[in-house]
């Protein structure tokens, strides 16, 4: 007698076919094993279910099927995503369906249209709901269009038993670890934001800039499209990266604060936008005007923030400081945030104009006072190499390499131009 074949075995014979079956308890069966399959060994699981592109195709089809399935297909694509062959595979083929699930991270989500093909989105005001499943349709006509393919998935959510049914954060939790594992090779991140539907729900995400999304925002500004989309500045407004990335700094989880320095660091690998951070715009715009802008202290003070300490400074040290840094507070405890502002401040201190700028807010004696109590070597000579600059205008200019950067291990990363 033949032995049993074990879910594994099921699924590498035929696992297109799986996700493809009109049965959704089929599809939900094959979808709950791929997920648990897919988060094993990446070396055995990945190879299966990457043997036929058709795969990975039927669960791009399936994130706009009905949410308990489309959790799990976003869950499966996540797992699979860790290999940078199927991240780029992603972006290059799959961009409309990772603006949904970057729209899926906006507080409320935005809804796009559950019909294949129609690419509608809305707010919930804006969308109809199916009245059983509650998916969401542009309108009745796409929904009566739809109700064919719908209705066997419909019947079959709704009958699922509580513990296996899904909610709207368990889509957005699995979203962002698919953004993530997407945007972390710098060729994905620069793929995706070339496609337009991909980076206008970046773009929505970035303006937002939920505590979920740190990441991705972060991983996009290894390229410099996603550096330019932060920088950009809608009418009046401030960019994004300083009206609504920056704040992050100050959450209380660590995670969040490095990716959002992150974000502030990458954005200074660029001459240009560094300047532009600091001052408002960009130095042509300020020769062009033939006077100098004033830096904008808010910048300076979320920077300095996580290094001020609860030493006293004397009235020398705190002369020229943000008033938001003069009293004591609570370093920084996490390593990995501490060295990011420091190579932050180190990057903007590359630019003659920003260098004076660090002194005048008295960025200096922070970094005595940091360098005192500090063991670790690497950011000990990054702050060796900081002062070296603020003290000496005639020090070479050092040059942090593309390693450095922590979204992206393919070695595309910025590299700092000369200013």
């Amino acid at each position: 007698m033949a032995a049993t074949a074990s879910p594994a075995e099921l699924l590498e014979q035929d696992v297109a076919r799986l996700l493809t079956d009109a049965n959704p308890a089929v599809r939900f069966q094959a979808l709950t094993q791929l997920r648990s399959f897919t988060a094993g060994d990446a070396a055995t699981s990945h190879g299966v279910v990457l043997r036929t592109r058709a795969a990975v195709d039927a669960l791009c089809t399936m994130l706009n099927d009905v949410l308990p399935l489309r959790v799990l297909a976003a869950a499966s694509l996540a797992n699979l995503a860790e290999e940078q062959r199927v991240a780029e595979q992603l972006a290059a083929d799959a961009a409309a369906s990772l603006a949904a699930a970057a729209d899926a991270l906006l507080q409320p989500p935005r809804r796009h249209c559950s019909k294949p093909g129609c690419t509608r989105a809305g707010a919930d005001d804006v969308l109809a709901r199916c009245g059983s499943c509650h998916s969401a349709y542009c309108g009745a006509s796409c929904q009566r269009e739809h109700w064919p393919a719908h209705r066997a998935a419909c019947r079959f959510a709704v009958a699922l038993p509580p513990a296996a049914r899904a909610d709207e954060p368990d889509l957005a939790a699995v979203s962002a670890k698919l953004l993530n594992n997407v945007t972390r090779f710098s060729r994905a991140a620069e793929s995706l934001l070339a496609h337009v539907a991909a980076r206008e729900a970046i773009a929505r995400l970035v303006a937002a800039a939920p505590p979920a999304a740190a990441g991705v925002i972060e991983n996009v500004t290894q390229v410099v499209a996603g550096r330019r989309l932060l920088m950009d500045v809608q009418g009046t407004q401030k960019p994004a990266l300083v009206a609504v990335v920056l704040p992050l700094v100050q959450h209380p989880n660590a995670a969040v604060r490095a990716a959002a320095l992150g974000a502030v660091r990458n954005v200074c690998f660029d001459h240009d936008l560094r300047v532009k951070l600091l001052f408002g715009q960009e130095e042509k715009q300020q020769t062009q005007e033939k006077k100098q802008q004033k830096a904008d202290e808010a910048v300076l003070a979320a920077l300095m923030i996580p290094l001020r300490g609860s030493e006293t400074l004397d009235a020398d040290d705190q002369k020229g400081m943000p008033a938001a840094v003069c009293p004591p507070g609570k370093r920084e405890p996490d390593l990995a945030c501490k060295k990011l502002v420091v190579e932050t401040l180190l990057l903007l201190g590359t630019d003659r104009s920003c260098r004076q700028t660090l002194r005048d807010f008295k960025v200096y004696p922070l970094l005595r006072e940091l360098d005192k109590g500090e063991t670790d070597e690497g950011l000990k000579d990054t702050i060796v190499n900081l002062v070296s600059l603020l003290v000496n205008d005639d020090a070479p200019t050092p040059k942090p390499k593309p390693a450095a950067i922590t979204a992206g291990d393919d070695g595309d990363g910025p590299i700092i131009e000369d200013a």
